[in-house]
């Protein structure tokens, strides 16, 4: 063996501060730049800014989501929870109990006042506590009346797979383990294998919710920036974007004062290195603004159905295809696109609404998953409520369409969208 030196040329990008500071720019929703803006203001002494005052603004909720931001609006958890009691038959009694411990929850939906407590105030047998807890345990979402996290997610599983003791034990009885990774050491208790204990881990993490109540809970209204103006003008008979930067405009660099006063070679260095910041600053802003409309307009050639008709139009568009259209990479893109709200004539919506994987079609046409839900949403806010769509029906009338698709991602679809199964959407004849 012989040991020698050599000498390699190689060539590295390095993260430097102001290499990572223009990465975040492309991040960064109207909100958080004009903050950073301020920030960079008040560092250097030579910049000039009049701040102008918000301009666009409107609500958190999209256009497609009008029914949603009704029920937001109008409901909270509790109106929810009571409103399902009507497929239950209850004694007077027992709905006065069961109302009374609906009332209790907090607003992440976890019962934290004491069994004995209720039992006490309602004069009660416990009997009776615990069949009105049943009936609440049954309420959508699954989950509430959960009086702590091991309970909560138990009352999920049960529901959601309730011939699966290896998974019912391990909440029960091992989520301190699990949280820390143990899964040889469960394994080895459960007389059971790794590779069974790692599935029911991921099962865990990706179907139960340690507060399925929280998108429920009654909310301040939150105000967004566009950060994206999309206009169609009438004129030119096209679609037109603003980025909602305008205050970037208005940023100057003003060191006619200090230098008219000397020529001290020390303080033009000064000057200069605050100069070179701003420079970066201004190049930094003129980058992120040209991606943003880069990506808008492979977007609009794409999607100018939306802006018309709403959401229920948007075709497959990935992350991947805007770059390559770009020719940029797609983290790039990911990140441009990032926390983005866009603003349309048909409401306002986030930047990401905009793109959706294909399903395929029979015909060969694609179509994409955000249309597929859109139409999911609509054919169940007008079924017959007294003889509500199973997802199999679902599934049916798609592929009658000719959209190939499983009554499983139905099922996932409708969960996302947070609608409750046929079941528990049937009202009594």
């Amino acid at each position: 063996m012989h040991i020698r030196l050599e000498q390699k040329q190689t060539l590295q990008l390095a993260m430097t501060k102001d290499l990572r500071q223009a990465i975040e720019l492309l991040q960064f929703s109207t909100v958080e730049l004009q903050e950073f803006v301020r920030a960079k203001v008040e560092e250097n002494p030579f910049i000039e800014w009049n701040e102008p005052p918000s301009t666009y603004r409107s609500t958190e909720l999209s256009t497609h989501d009008v029914i949603t931001a009704t029920a937001y609006e109008e409901k909270d958890l509790y109106d929810v929870l009571i409103e399902q009691l009507a497929i239950f038959s209850l004694s007077d009694e027992d709905r006065k109990v069961v109302e009374y411990i609906i009332y209790s929850l907090e607003e992440d939906g976890y019962l934290r006042t004491e069994r004995k407590d209720i039992i006490r105030h309602l004069h009660i047998l416990p009997e009776q506590f615990d069949r009105a807890l049943h009936i609440v345990h049954q309420l959508e979402p699954i989950g509430v009346g959960a009086t702590s996290l091991v309970d909560c997610l138990l009352i999920q599983a049960k529901h959601l797979a309730p011939h699966d003791e290896l998974l019912h034990q391990l909440i029960e009885n091992h989520l301190v383990e699990i949280g820390y990774g143990e899964t040889e050491q469960i394994a080895k208790q459960l007389q059971t294998s790794i590779e069974a204990v790692e599935e029911k881990m991921e099962w865990i993490k990706h179907n139960l919710h340690p507060k399925p109540a929280n998108h429920l809970a009654k909310k301040e209204t939150v105000y967004i920036e566009p950060d994206i103006i999309v206009e169609h003008d009438e004129a030119l008979g096209e679609w037109v974007v603003h980025l909602n930067d305008d205050y970037v405009s208005k940023l100057t660099f003003n060191d006619d004062a200090i230098l008219m006063q000397t020529n001290e070679k020390e303080v033009q260095t000064y000057v200069q290195r605050y100069r070179s910041k701003f420079n970066w600053l201004m190049a930094s802003l003129e980058k992120r603004r040209v991606t943003l409309l880069n990506i808008m307009y492979v977007i609009i050639q794409k999607q100018q159905h939306v802006f018309h008709k709403g959401l229920t139009y948007v075709e497959p568009l990935t992350l991947r295809t805007v770059a390559d259209k770009i020719a940029m990479h797609e983290s790039t893109v990911s990140r441009a696109t990032a926390n983005k709200f866009i603003q349309t004539p048909i409401g306002t919506f986030a930047l990401r609404d905009l793109f959706s994987t294909a399903l395929p079609t029979v015909t060969g046409k694609t179509l994409s998953q955000k249309h597929i839900k859109e139409k999911v949403r609509t054919w169940i806010q007008e079924e017959d409520k007294k003889h509500p769509l199973s997802d199999q029906d679902i599934t049916e009338m798609l592929q009658e369409e000719g959209v190939m698709i499983s009554r499983r991602t139905i099922a996932k679809y409708r969960k996302q969208l947070q609608i409750a199964p046929s079941t528990k959407r049937k009202q009594k004849e």
